[in-house]
């Protein structure tokens, strides 16, 4: 079914309060998204492995680090770092120590914050502050599939 069909369908069946069509339609629309993840992760690991490790090898074996093609592209390999902290405790600790405190930045958790709204509004607690957080309450559906 093309996206723009089910889209146009799921909106006139949900107009016209079809429960369970709509729910039905919901659910295959999932189930195509759930198929289209899988097809990026696939793709997207295709891609990590070609420019972290295929064009890179390629490259050293040709002894290049860039290489022009007749379409128009300019591809090159650099080195790359990645660095984090395996103790965060220790890692902020290291760096004051050794005068590289200006790596060290506070930071708020969303996850955690959203946790902390959350309970705050189910206590019916003031909400926090709009001019400070970015605060969303909303609906989401989730289908649990059962067996019969």
């Amino acid at each position: 079914m093309k996206l723009w069909t089910l889209r146009d369908t799921m909106e006139s069946t949900s107009q016209a309060d079809d429960l369970p069509n709509t729910v039905r339609q919901f659910i295959q629309l999932r189930e195509l998204h759930d198929q289209i993840q899988e097809l990026l992760t696939k793709f997207s690991e295709a891609k990590q492995h070609w420019a972290y490790e295929g064009i890179p090898a390629l490259f050293e074996r040709h002894g290049i680090t860039s290489y022009t093609m007749k379409e128009g592209y300019r591809v090159g390999i650099q080195t790359l770092v990645r660095a984090s902290t395996r103790d965060m405790e220790e890692g902020i600790r290291w760096c004051r120590d050794h005068d590289h405190g200006f790596l060290v930045k506070e930071t708020i958790n969303a996850s955690t914050l959203a946790g902390y709204a959350r309970a705050r509004a189910e206590e019916g607690k003031p909400d926090l502050p709009s001019e400070v957080f970015n605060v969303h309450f909303g609906m989401n559906t989730s289908i649990t599939k059962v067996r019969p």
